[in-house]
C-alpha cells in the first residue's frame, strides 16, 4: 500500500524553472503547469499509489517568522509569471479529484509532516509513504516506511531516497538533517546556523557525536577554535535547528478514503489538457477505476509469461468470441493448488507488479497453515501493484472491503475459480506453471 504526498509549491516552483517558456495559442504562459502535470502523471505511472494528496503553502507568515523575523527574508518575491499559474495547477488537481491541504501559519512541509505522522496510525497494513518534492528539507521525515521522491537537476532526473540512499549521499541519518542545518545553516531559508561552521565540519561532528545536543555535551573534546565557535553560536544553533524542524502537530486530518487515486473522470482531465494545449500529456492520462462489475476491460503491460500474446480474450455478452487485445495483461494465480512459501512469494512478486489484470483463486489476506500461510504477503503485493482489475472470490472481496479498497480495483467478481477458467479458457497457464 502506498500513500504519495506532494509538496505542491516545491513541485510547481521546480517545474517553472526546469521547463522552457510555454504559452498557449491565446498567449497564456503554462510552462509551470505543464511541468507540474507531467510530474503528477509520472507519479501515477511509476509509483502506482493507492492514495494521493497535495499540500500547499499560503501567503500568510508562518509560526517560524515569529521565532525569527528574518526567516526566508533573503528570498526574492515570486515571479508574477509563476504566481499566475497556481490557479491552473489547482484546476489540474481538481480534475484528478486529488485532495489539497493548506493552512495559514504553516508551510507545506509541515502539512506533509503531519499527514505522514497520521498515516502511521491508519489501519492499513504496510502503508508506505512517498513524498514528492523538490526541497530537501522534507528528507528529515525519511524512515523505514517513508521515502522521498525528489527531482535532481531536471524534472526527468528523479531519485527515490530511503534511509540508505540518504545516508550514502549525506553521510548521516535523515533525523540528523535538522542538526546539520542547526550547525551549517541554510542559505536558501536564511537560517543562520553557527557562523564559521561549514558543511564539512557539521557533517563530521554529526558523524562522531550524533545530534547537536550530544555535540555540546562533548564540547571540551573538540579543538579550541571549534569550541569557541560553538560556544559563541550556541543560541543561533538551537534556534536554527528549531527553524529547520518540521512541525508535525498541525490541525489537519488525513482521510485515506478521500485520497483514493483515480476516483476521477478522465474526460474532464482530457478536456482541461486540451484547453491548455498539453497534447503530449493526453495519451498519458490513466483510466479511472471503473464501477464494480463483472467483465474486465483490456489493460496494457506484459502478461505472466513476460510477453505472451495472441490468446483469446475473455468473452462478454456483447462479444462472445472477441480476440485478445494486443495490450491485455493477465496474471492468474491459483492458490488452491500451490503451496505459498517464501520462495513462491519472492518469485511471484515481479510478475504481480507488472500485471494490469489479476485473477486470484483461493484465500486472500488470510493466514492458513500449512498451505497458504503467506497469502497475506501475496495480498500486499497485489494491492501495491499497478493492477486495475482483480477477479476473485468471496475472500478477496471481503479482504479488500475491510481495507476500504473496493473502489481502487474495477470489475470485481465473486466467482474466482469459475472466472479463472472463463477468462483464460484453458489457454493461459497459471503462474505456478510458468515458474
Amino acid at each position: 500500500m502506498r500513500l504519495v504526498l506532494i509538496d505542491g509549491n516545491a513541485l510547481l516552483h521546480r517545474a517553472y524553472h526546469a521547463t522552457p517558456p510555454l504559452t498557449t495559442s491565446k498567449g497564456e504562459l503554462v510552462n509551470a503547469v505543464y511541468g507540474f502535470s507531467s510530474m503528477l502523471l509520472k507519479v501515477l505511472q511509476e509509483l502506482h499509489p493507492e492514495y494521493l494528496a497535495v499540500a500547499w503553502d499560503t501567503k500568510a507568515p508562518t509560526f517560524r517568522h515569529g521565532q525569527f523575523e528574518k526567516y526566508k527574508a533573503t528570498r526574492r518575491a515570486m515571479d508574477e509569471s509563476l504566481s499566475s499559474q497556481f490557479e491552473r495547477a489547482y484546476e489540474v488537481l481538481r480534475a484528478f479529484n486529488i485532495p489539497e491541504f493548506k493552512l495559514a501559519g504553516f508551510e507545506a512541509d509541515d502539512l506533509v509532516g503531519a499527514l505522514t505522522v497520521q498515516s502511521a496510525k491508519c489501519k492499513v497494513q504496510n502503508l508506505e509513504v512517498v513524498i514528492m518534492t523538490g526541497d530537501r528539507d522534507i528528507m528529515q521525515l525519511i524512515s523505514k516506511n517513508v521515502k522521498v521522491f525528489m527531482s535532481k537537476k531536471t524534472l526527468s532526473d528523479i531519485g527515490l531516497y530511503g534511509e540508505e540512499e540518504f545516508a550514502a549521499r549525506f553521510g548521516f541519518a535523515p533525523k540528523n538533517l535538522v542538526d546539520y542545518k542547526g550547525l551549517a545553516g541554510d542559505q536558501s531559508d536564511n537560517i543562520p546556523g553557527v557562523p564559521g561552521i561549514g558543511e564539512t565540519t557539521a557533517t563530521k561532528l554529526i558523524q562522531k557525536y550524533g545530534d547537536m545536543e550530544n555535540i555540546y555535551k562533548h564540547l571540551k573534546e573538540l579543538p579550541e577554535r571549534l569550541q569557541k565557535l560553538l560556544e559563541k553560536g550556541k543560541k543561533s544553533a538551537f534556534m536554527s535547528k528549531k527553524l529547520a524542524t518540521i512541525e508535525t502537530k498541525v490541525p489537519i486530518k488525513l482521510d485515506l478514503k478521500k485520497c483514493l487515486v483515480r476516483d476521477f473522470d478522465p474526460e474532464k482531465v482530457k478536456s482541461l489538457f486540451e484547453g491548455l494545449e498539453f497534447k503530449s500529456l493526453i495519451s498519458r492520462i490513466p483510466s479511472a477505476r471503473g464501477p464494480v462489475g463483472l467483465y474486465p476491460r483490456p489493460m496494457s503491460s506484459l502478461d505472466a509469461a513476460g510477453t505472451r500474446r495472441g490468446a483469446p480474450a475473455p468473452a462478454t455478452p456483447n462479444n462472445p468470441s472477441a480476440p485478445l487485445s494486443e495490450n491485455i495483461t493477465l496474471a492468474s494465480l491459483n492458490a488452491e493448488k500451490t503451496d505459498i512459501t517464501p520462495e513462491t512469494v519472492e518469485k511471484w512478486g515481479p510478475i504481480i507488479k507488472k500485471a494490469k489484470m489479476i485473477v486470484w483463486n483461493g484465500p486472500l489476506g488470510k493466514v492458513e497453515e500449512p498451505k497458504n500461510f503467506r497469502t497475506h504477503e501475496i495480498a500486499n503485493l497485489i494491492i501495491s501493484s499497478g493492477a486495475e482489475s482483480i477477479i476473485g472470490g468471496g475472500d478477496t472481496i471481503s479482504y479488500l472491503g475491510k481495507l476500504g479498497l473496493l473502489g481502487k480495483f474495477g470489475f470485481i467478481s465473486t466467482g474466482g475459480g469459475a472466472m479463472l477458467e472463463f477468462l483464460i479458457r484453458g489457454t493461459l497457464p497459471t503462474i505456478e506453471a510458468l515458474l
